[in-house]
């Protein structure tokens, strides 16, 4: 049951749970949080590493002792998600989604871990549901721990407001990378064309999946395209030499009471930020 803190940062700034919300990422090697009130002040941070077991009562008390040793309460804010990293997502635009006889993409799931169930949720920015597997037992133990908790995919995390805004012009490629392989989200004249996770095992196999990417939904070579996740310089050089309009994504613009915390590489989990 043990957990080591890997970072914590905070500020002093007081403000009640119902003025804030938390964002948690679950890994399967543990979570990582933020708490932000709704003036767009990013107000903690911070990261747990554990290895989960079957017992959903441990991940309780896991959950509860990380928060609490840092005084942090789990009720009463105004939103909290929870956003789930999985290989497994499929999107159902929103009109096929209740066809009685037409769930053909739950044929996309039919084989999950053990101890893994099909989770749902809407997407109301792209107008569609996402249906994926999570760890049916850590999930619950959230959801216990923090009942209102909304339970969310990590590729659905990354279509938003604010990435539909940026390309409502143009094309916008969004791409989180991680341990085997990228979060892959593509968006053209504010609307959703692609969200799905590609097995990446090196950088050369990254830069192929954009470029056949671009050819395939005809995207503009000038089109934007976002990194993050684990970049780093050699990795954002590469990548630059074939898209130019390359940069970090760091999700929403927030304010830092703390300085330490401006000085955070966000896009390294802007999940937590959108």
């Amino acid at each position: 049951m043990s957990y080591t803190t890997n970072f914590f940062i905070t500020s002093d700034k007081d403000v009640p749970s119902c003025e804030k919300n938390i964002s948690i990422c679950l890994r399967a090697n543990g979570f990582s949080f933020s708490l932000r009130s709704l003036k767009g002040e990013l107000l903690t941070v911070g990261e747990v590493a554990h290895c989960w077991s079957s017992s959903m009562a441990d991940a309780m008390r896991v959950i509860k002792q990380a928060f609490a040793e840092k005084g942090i309460i789990l009720f009463g804010y105004n939103n909290a998600e929870l956003m789930v990293v999985t290989d497994q997502a499929v999107w159902v635009p929103e009109a096929l989604f209740d066809a009685a006889n037409s769930r053909h993409y739950l044929d996309a799931l039919y084989s999950i871990e053990k101890g893994h169930s099909v989770m749902e949720e809407y997407n109301g920015e792209a107008k569609a549901h996402v249906v994926f597997s999570a760890d049916s037992n850590v999930v619950s133990a959230f959801k216990i721990v923090l009942p209102k908790i909304k339970v969310r995919c990590i590729q659905s995390a990354f279509v938003n407001a604010g990435t539909l805004g940026m390309c409502q012009e143009g094309s916008l490629v969004v791409a989180n990378l991680r341990d085997g392989g990228c979060d892959i989200s593509v968006m053209k004249e504010g609307g959703l064309l692609l969200s799905n996770f590609f097995a990446c095992a090196n950088r050369d196999e990254l830069v192929y999946r954009l470029l056949n990417i671009r050819q395939q939904l005809g995207l503009e070579e000038e089109g934007r395209v976002l990194l993050c996740g684990d970049v780093d310089r050699e990795l954002f050089a590469f990548v630059h030499h074939y898209f130019p309009r390359l940069d970090l994504y760091n999700g929403a613009k927030l304010r830092f009471p703390n300085p330490e915390m401006a000085r955070i590489h966000r896009y390294k989990n802007a999940v937590l930020y959108v």
